[in-house]
């Protein structure tokens, strides 16, 4: 499978991950909520990594360990406060565009300071998004 499938596939599960969190978010107090979300998540990747298993080793560079526990924190602020959005009432109509906009605004001005390639036409497709998520939020 290239890498397409994979973010499509990234892109249904984490449709999947807003419409499932606001449904569950006034049932939980966010801070236990976020702590069975990942308590979940590393049940199933315990499961995959035993599925899937191979040769290779788990890690090639014990440097980059601390950004996996940046990742980790940026996972769990991710749910806490999605779940805190929700459970005050937003809707995933209008909660999913914003959480989707401004993910997309950061990663591509993250990637653009990592040295990607900035075009006219990634910066329009960034505006038209934000634009998108804007209109979105202001007819709610």
């Amino acid at each position: 499978m290239d890498a397409i499938a994979f973010a499509i596939i990234a892109a249904l599960a984490g449709g999947s991950y807003s419409v499932l969190q606001r449904i569950a978010a006034p049932a939980f107090n966010q801070a236990f909520g976020a702590l069975l979300i990942s308590l979940t998540a590393a049940l199933v990747s315990a499961i995959v990594l035993f599925c899937t298993r191979d040769n290779r080793p788990l890690y090639s560079d014990a440097g980059m360990i601390p950004w996996i526990g940046l990742i980790g924190i940026a996972a769990f602020s991710i749910d806490y406060f999605s779940l805190q959005a929700y459970s005050r009432g937003l809707s995933v109509s209008v909660g999913s565009p914003i959480f989707i906009g401004f993910s997309i605004v950061t990663a591509s001005l993250a990637g653009f300071a990592l040295g990607e390639a900035v075009t006219l036409m990634k910066l329009l497709g960034i505006g038209l998004i934000v634009a998108g998520a804007v209109i979105v939020t202001a007819l709610a």
